[in-house]
């Protein structure tokens, strides 16, 4: 009878090389699984389409009719009130498609039809790339520098921008949003004392630093929905995969298919896992060592 020792090591033996097998064909499915996502995303334009759909649904909110408003609203569900006496209260309402028209402007150069319901000259078609959204085609961070410029420009320039500066400064105080707007017209009448510049200069510090805090939180919002939507539709499509490996083995073999229920279980593990499969045949090699 083999001592317990060499009994437990075989076993162990047994597990690791089954274990292996599994992850070296998860491994192979993963990279299948990444390749077909990123040719999707490539050839369907789908950067373009989540980004720009994130972007409107943040600007307009209650508004736009985007499905994912929900992750962008300003005011808590509870208080429709309050939202609506803030975007109506004098100098702070805004048409969230104007603004998204000036952002465009900023953003692309288009020219600023002010009469338009919003920017119709450009196609919106799904898989139409053009240079009026050549901003969502960039990636986040550099979509954000473009968002920051133009928020930049909104607020040295509230005048010529009126719904994109309005909805960046939703957050703030009125009657600092009301003093930056008086103090502007102020400093282009003539020269301000010194006392008011340093007010001013403080009170812009104060406005950018909010504005900056939303364009944070737009990004961090959006670069965790962007992550878990791949991450989402890598597990699906691994997991669907893993079930036609299996069916197809079978059919190979010429054997009889496994029981559906357990095909179903080792195929949401091995869509679960695929992405990390790699990391998992290594560490196994360096066990069976």
């Amino acid at each position: 009878m083999p001592d317990a020792p060499d009994a437990i090591d075989a076993a162990l033996t047994t597990i690791a090389a089954f274990i292996t097998r599994y992850a070296v064909t998860l491994a192979g499915l993963g990279v299948l699984t990444m390749a077909i996502l990123e040719a999707v995303k490539k050839l369907f334009n789908v950067r373009q389409l989540f980004q720009r759909n994130a972007l409107q649904a943040w600007i307009g909110q209650h508004d736009s009719g985007r499905r994912a408003a929900k992750h962008y609203v300003s005011q808590p569900a509870g208080a429709p009130a309050a939202a609506a006496s803030a975007e109506t209260a004098p100098g702070r309402g805004y048409a969230w498609a104007q603004a998204h028209a000036e952002l465009l402007h900023l953003t692309t150069g288009l020219a600023l039809d002010r009469n338009a319901a919003d920017n119709a000259s450009v196609p919106d078609t799904p898989f139409t790339r053009s240079v009026g959204f050549a901003l969502y085609e960039l990636e986040l961070p550099q979509l954000m520098g473009q968002l920051q410029e133009a928020a930049d420009a909104a607020l040295n320039h509230p005048q010529l921008y009126p719904n994109w500066f309005a909805f960046l400064t939703r957050g703030c105080a009125a009657e600092d949003v009301q003093r930056w707007r008086s103090a502007l017209a102020e400093s282009r009448g003539g020269a301000a004392a010194e006392s008011e510049r340093q007010a001013f200069g403080e009170l812009y510090a104060r406005l950018r630093m909010l504005v900056r805090r939303q364009l944070d939180t737009f990004q961090t919002v959006t670069a965790y929905r962007w992550r878990e939507w791949n991450q989402f539709y890598a597990w699906a499509l691994g997991a669907a995969l893993m079930f036609a490996a299996q069916a197809l083995a079978a059919l190979t073999d010429q054997r009889a298919l496994p029981n559906l229920a357990m095909m179903i279980a080792v195929s949401l593990l091995g869509g679960l896992l695929a992405p990390v499969a790699k990391d998992l045949v290594d560490a196994l090699s360096k066990m069976k060592r």
